[in-house]
């Protein structure tokens, strides 16, 4: 099963690869963010909360998604 570090890091990797920019988030004191913001050409942006298969988002991160 992947870790959820690997996954990120692949996600980031492909991501670089279309031009899209990222951003580890790292709020000391605000529980509960995704992991990693990205930026597209667009602009979009897009946050995401990275699991391992089978794994489910904490409630405090339910709320913020």
């Amino acid at each position: 099963m992947p870790l959820e570090g690997d996954i990120e890091r692949n996600t980031r990797d492909a991501a670089a690869e279309e031009g899209w920019l990222s951003f580890k988030l790292n709020l000391t004191g605000n529980r509960g963010w995704p992991d990693v913001l990205f930026i597209t050409a667009g602009p979009t942006f897009v946050f995401i909360e990275f699991k391992q298969p089978g794994e489910k988002p904490r409630k405090l991160q339910y709320h913020y998604i």
